[in-house]
């Protein structure tokens, strides 16, 4: 199911709609966007790797959930830019493509990210798209020391 189903909800609702009640007795998410239950790690192993050392071994890049995004390289001054909060003019996100005709009542289109990494591969933070200034803004910055 995509995002935004509530399944206990669903649950509840169709035992209204059959009249005897429902519930739900488990729910396991097996997948949450690029991770999945199989790449995981239980409580007992991530207490094994804190006390041997390889916990670092498990960790994911900051940048991992992100990589269906699209890309934004910075230079030095943009960079600055992005360190400072400040808008950026790049190339606005394409629109979805729709075979209906818009209405009021459409869902807006899902939220347009950017990674952002500078022009030596580090991975700076996240741009968010705002329509209505027509500029990608800094929503998420990594503390992450420039290279001299």
């Amino acid at each position: 199911c995509g995002k935004g189903t509530y399944i206990r909800s669903l649950a509840y609702d169709l035992g209204e709609r059959l009249g005897p009640g429902a519930h739900l007795a488990g729910l396991v998410r097996t997948r949450s966007g690029p991770f999945t239950l199989a790449a995981s790690m239980t409580l007992d192993a991530l207490e094994l790797a804190l006390a041997d050392g390889t916990w670092p071994d498990w960790l994911y890049a900051p940048d991992e959930a992100l990589l269906d995004r699209d890309v934004a390289i910075l230079g030095a001054a943009s960079e600055i830019r992005l360190r400072t909060g400040q808008p950026f003019t790049w190339p606005a996100p394409a629109e979805p493509a729709s075979t209906e005709p818009a209405s009021s009542e459409s869902s807006p289109a899902p939220e347009s990210l950017l990674r952002a990494y500078s022009t030596d591969g580090r991975f700076l933070g996240i741009l968010h798209w705002t329509a209505d200034l027509a500029a990608w803004h800094p929503h998420k910055v990594f503390a992450i020391e420039p290279v001299d």
